[in-house]
């Protein structure tokens, strides 16, 4: 699927694929990511004794996990990743018409 999507046979999935409303989320998805080992090892310092295995229990603590990082992910993207995002718009427009040569 990804090789055919990347050679540009896309069909009815690559253009659903292609919206931009995917775009945002597969930013904000890649941060969830990122800051959910945050999140556990955070976690996992609050615990002050050993639990015993219970499927509930562990059910409703990874929901509680699962929750805490898509809660984190927008603050930690706009606090780290939004800043760079603009001064990169920024060289883009300064740099947009400048052609640089290469000396030989």
């Amino acid at each position: 699927m990804s090789f055919l999507l990347a050679r540009s046979y896309q069909g009815p999935i690559g253009r659903f694929l292609s919206w931009k409303f995917f775009q945002p989320l597969s930013k904000l998805t890649y941060v969830i990511y990122l800051v959910h080992v945050g999140v556990e090892y955070a976690y996992l310092a609050l615990i002050k004794s050993a639990a015993h295995f219970e499927v509930l229990f562990t059910l409703r603590e990874t929901a509680g996990e699962i929750l805490m990082s898509i809660l984190v992910a927008p603050v930690v993207a706009l606090v780290f990743e939004m800043p760079f995002i603009n001064l990169e718009r920024v060289i883009r427009k300064k740099y947009q018409y400048t052609v640089f040569y290469l000396p030989y």
